[in-house]
């Protein structure tokens, strides 16, 4: 969401650790997790925008 820009801050993770000590491991590839992102960000705008109408 456009709000949402001025809130961000540089988030990094490292799941190394967590696969290494509690034998974790992820089920989304990076790809997939953008993708999910971007398509609720682009719903929760045209929400906005039919609310506007």
């Amino acid at each position: 969401s456009l709000t949402l820009i001025a809130y961000l801050r540089l988030l990094l993770g490292n799941p190394a650790k967590a696969e290494r000590e509690l034998g974790w491991k992820r089920e989304v590839n990076f790809e997939s997790l953008v993708r999910e992102m971007v398509e609720a960000d682009l719903k929760a705008s045209k929400s906005l925008v039919e609310d506007q109408n």
